[in-house]
């Protein structure tokens, strides 16, 4: 059976497999990524446009909190379109508050 909810691709990168988050959504999303975390994947690849930016982040957040792993063992990364550079100086206020 072929779930289009739970999508997701991972490929290796160097010594990091690298987990695309792609159309992970909602509660199922941030625990695929949770899952993924506990299997070793420690890149992951979002963007703007996919509208999951917020649950990679929760589920990084979760597993920091519960100790599973430190935050700076985890790549994020993310991309934006051009026509939305204006929101980089928020993003980057947004990151520093984090």
């Amino acid at each position: 059976i072929f779930i289009t909810l739970t999508i997701f691709f991972f490929f290796f990168f160097g010594k990091y497999a690298y987990f695309i988050c792609y159309q992970l959504k909602g509660a199922s999303g941030v625990e695929a990524i949770k899952v993924a975390i506990d299997a070793g994947y420690r890149l992951f690849d979002t963007a703007f446009l996919y509208g999951n930016e917020d649950i990679v982040g929760e589920a990084i957040r979760e597993k920091c909190v519960e100790g599973s792993i430190n935050r700076e063992e985890i790549t994020v990364i993310s991309k934006l379109w051009s026509i939305h550079h204006d929101l980089v100086e928020k993003v980057k206020t947004n990151v520093k508050l984090a």
